[in-house]
């Protein structure tokens, strides 16, 4: 029983080191603690060091300190959701335009309507209220959108769902005190396609038309939601993060839950997206 105490007394010496650091005050006195509150009205810092707790006023620390209970207090108050509150408006569609796919033979004068495609773009706004008292730096919003698209593969000869997943990154420099912030998210864009027409000779069309029978003759498309992170980096390098789902349990009846549909990190390579310059005129 004495080695089990012994080794509890260890871990948790381990651990107020780990926590600990040095800071250093205007007149060049250093002390070494763990900080345990920091009211900021008050500017009143609480450290616990090995010597018991000790409360001092915070202005009386040098400016490399300062900055870091500055810091150290407003990741504190990021992570307190009703400090900071977030709100997702959506899905809501943008605008929606169709296009028409004509083919003309060689030497044919006369073309004939082989595809209708209907295409509506689909995005969220997000709203942030900022009441820490801090001004926030340097926030990520990291959301990836999901939705349903039907396709043609041939090589299975049918038809296949397929899931889309398009990761995303906005970036705050600085999110004022009592503040709020409502911007709106980057979009997707859904695909309706209709074929209209298929050849009867030629072999391509031969097995479109053999992989529609009894299938109707649309590819369609279906929005199934959003995954949000909004991120913060405090003063020792851990990430304080705020996390949810829109809509928080998926009834859309495409038969998926949020426990198979994974996270897809942003990244420079991964957040570029055709579709943001897709529109009713480019894509006449």
């Amino acid at each position: 029983m004495t080695t089990i105490k012994w080794l509890v007394v260890a871990w948790m010496l381990f651990i107020h080191q780990a926590d600990a650091r040095t800071f250093t005050m205007m007149d060049g006195s250093t002390l070494e603690g763990e900080i345990q509150d920091y009211d900021l009205r008050q500017d009143r810092l609480t450290i616990r060091s090995s010597s018991g707790r000790k409360v001092i006023k915070a202005d009386k620390l040098d400016n490399e300190s300062y900055r870091y209970v500055m810091n150290w207090g407003a990741a504190k108050q990021f992570s307190n959701p009703d400090k900071f509150r977030l709100t997702m408006y959506g899905p809501e569609e943008l605008n929606s335009w169709i296009k028409d796919i004509w083919l003309r033979l060689p030497g044919k004068l006369q073309p004939w309507n082989t595809h209708n495609l209907s295409f509506s773009r689909i995005g969220y706004d997000l709203k942030m209220i900022n009441d820490t008292g801090y001004d926030l730096e340097n926030i990520q919003v990291k959301y990836c959108l999901f939705y349903e698209q039907e396709r043609m593969n041939h090589e299975l000869e049918e038809k296949v769902n397929e899931i889309i997943v398009r990761p995303c990154l906005d970036e705050i420099s600085i999110l004022p005190n009592e503040f709020t912030e409502r911007m709106s998210l980057k979009s997707i864009v859904l695909r309706d396609v209709n074929i209209i027409y298929v050849k009867t000779s030629g072999q391509w069309w031969v097995e479109v038309k053999e992989y529609l029978e009894g299938e109707g003759s649309t590819l369609r498309s279906e929005f199934i939601g959003a995954m949000l992170r909004i991120e913060l980096v405090d003063p020792d390098g851990n990430i304080v993060r705020h996390e949810d789902k829109y809509p928080k349990y998926l009834d859309d009846g495409l038969g998926y839950d949020w426990d198979a549909l994974e996270w897809v990190e942003p990244t420079e390579e991964n957040t570029a997206w055709e579709d943001d310059f897709l529109d009713e005129i480019s894509d006449a």
